[in-house]
């Protein structure tokens, strides 16, 4: 069987994020879809950003578990004890743990720009879309 150049061929597919196939990429966005054509493709990006919120989020908690370990230990020094412990603990996994989210932003030659965002958990999912679209891109520019 013999293949024509119409043959649709499916290089990535997420769920969340779309799919790419020889020619095209497809971006899911909530209830409706995108189609960009990959010749017409100019820029892709990766943009990495900081999440500070959910850090505070935590400083926070561990400030108010602090303040009722203070509270609870002349009363009942075992839940003053626990208190302290997930105080101190959640303040350490603020400190250390850095939070992301994530944006790729595709830009085409008649200057319409494409955004597609994600979150930490969808991390590796976003970066191998975007590592596919880049070398499909680098590849028809060559």
């Amino acid at each position: 069987m013999e293949s024509t150049e119409n043959d649709i061929k499916i290089d990535y597919f997420d769920k969340k994020l779309g799919l790419i196939t020889n020619n095209q990429v497809i971006i899911y966005k909530k209830d409706q879809h995108e189609k960009i054509d990959l010749q017409s493709v100019n820029n892709v990006k990766l943009v990495k950003q900081r999440v500070f919120y959910f850090n505070l989020l935590l400083v926070v908690g561990s400030c108010i578990s602090f303040y009722l370990t203070y509270h609870f230990y002349h009363k009942q020094s075992v839940v003053a004890s626990v208190l302290f412990i997930l105080g101190a603990s959640t303040l350490l996994y603020s400190f250390y743990v850095k939070f992301y989210n994530y944006t790729m932003i595709i830009k085409e030659k008649n200057e319409k720009v494409h955004k597609l965002r994600a979150s930490q958990a969808d991390r590796n999912n976003i970066k191998e879309f975007y590592f596919k679209i880049s070398k499909r891109t680098r590849k028809r520019s060559s």
